[in-house]
């Protein structure tokens, strides 16, 4: 009954990030019809995907704090504020100001469990099993994305969509109800650190910081290609529904990409030549997918290497990060990454949209730029001399982290 348990709770933290995902994206393909059904410019529309992106910044901090008083209400509350945002939606019709509200809902409550991943896995899972529950846990964002860019063109209308996602989002809301299960407090296996210290222990770490940025740049590009892929795409003879498909692919490539590096963080602690290996991919899949963007199949080659590359960085640089200083609990570096990566995909998504008005060439040419920019200075810093350097020494008499026997929990945590 414990193994079903655990992997039920998998389950619902992986459904919540599935229907997250499938809402975030889920106007990318369609911006001209959703422009069409609210009255607005493309501008307009694009806030639907970017408030979650943006809601990622107040909600990162919350996130470590919640998270820490208690993982079960964490999740309860993120449900249950869904699916008010989602039934938002469906009441607001072609309100787009009503509309954005229960958007911007769901945006805060999926900004808010996206790091969750490691918090559940240490709560339910053994060391041995936790490496293929955090990759599951991880994808199951990017699954939900995909199931959105390829789902929208071929509904009939935005109110049908609404409906629709409003009540897979309920049902998941009645199982996480029915089947979810707190964890007693001497079962439990995560760290209670002092959250301040954690942070004060980070942020006078420069290089740390660094390649949280520079991993969380990749990341963010392609973020940003997601959101707006339509737009991208549009002024090369690409259709919402070709656009839906090439937006799937990039997710296909992506998961396939989580769940290799995922095994790759399991098996090797070594990941400088990892990183050098998806760094490489990714600048390919970019060039490609820019080279070929006339053509239907070169889209669909160039998203899914781009995707693989891209979002395959992700558990590496989690990984990469969380062992270069192992006195920070992991959700921290974890949320920073995310949070690096959605701020500053929100700065790359309009110089992407508007390089094509400037140049006539794609703004995956920008994105190119962008990931050059960012990899080759990763692949500076990160090198063994440099690693060595600064990477922070255990500090055991300090309650961060316990080198031996089981971590201090207090009766709070759940």
């Amino acid at each position: 009954m414990k193994k079903i348990q655990k992997w039920m709770m998998l389950f619902l933290y992986s459904a919540l990030q599935w229907f997250g995902g499938t809402i975030w994206i889920s106007f990318a393909s369609i911006t001209d019809s959703a422009a069409s059904y609210y009255g607005k410019s493309l501008e307009f529309i694009n806030l639907f995907s970017l408030s979650f992106l943006i809601l990622q910044l107040p909600m990162a901090p919350l996130s470590s704090y919640f998270l820490r008083k208690s993982y079960h209400w964490t999740m309860m509350l993120a449900y249950l504020v869904s699916v008010v945002g989602v039934w938002v939606k469906v009441i607001a019709q072609d309100n787009f100001y009503f509309s954005l509200a229960g958007q911007m809902l769901i945006g805060s409550m999926n900004s808010l469990t996206l790091a969750a991943c490691s918090t559940l896995t240490a709560l339910w899972f053994d060391p041995s099993e936790q490496t293929l529950a955090v990759a599951i846990a991880s994808t199951s964002n990017l699954l939900g994305a995909g199931c959105g860019l390829i789902l929208s063109p071929y509904v009939h209308s935005i109110s049908e969509l609404m409906y629709i996602q409003a009540s897979y989002t309920t049902f998941f809301a009645i199982l996480n109800v029915i089947f979810s299960r707190k964890k007693t407090p001497e079962d439990c296996s995560v760290v209670k650190a002092e959250f301040s210290k954690e942070l004060s222990v980070i942020f006078k770490d420069w290089y740390h910081l660094a390649l949280i940025f520079f991993i969380s740049s990749g990341l963010a590009i392609a973020y940003a290609l997601s959101g707006v892929i339509y737009q991208i795409l549009s002024p090369f003879g690409v259709t919402e529904d070709e656009s839906g498909w090439i937006g799937f692919s990039m997710y296909i490539g992506a998961i396939v990409g989580g769940l290799l590096t995922s095994l790759i963080v399991h098996k090797n602690k070594n990941y400088i030549n990892p990183v050098r290996v998806f760094a490489f991919l990714s600048l390919s899949g970019i060039i490609i997918w820019a080279a070929s963007v006339r053509y239907f199949w070169g889209n669909i080659l160039g998203s899914i290497i781009s995707g693989l590359g891209l979002f395959g960085f992700m558990p590496l640089g989690i990984q990469a990060t969380v062992d270069q200083n192992k006195n920070i609990e992991e959700s921290i570096p974890t949320n920073l990454i995310f949070l690096t990566a959605q701020a500053l995909s929100v700065a790359y998504t309009y110089p992407i949209i508007l390089f094509y008005s400037w140049t006539k060439l794609s703004g995956l040419w920008l994105s190119t730029i962008f990931a050059v920019l960012s990899f080759c200075t990763l692949m500076i810093l990160y090198c063994p001399k440099l690693i060595e350097k600064y990477k922070q020494p255990l500090i055991v008499p300090q309650n961060i982290i316990k080198e031996d026997g089981p971590p201090d929990v207090d009766n709070n945590y759940d």
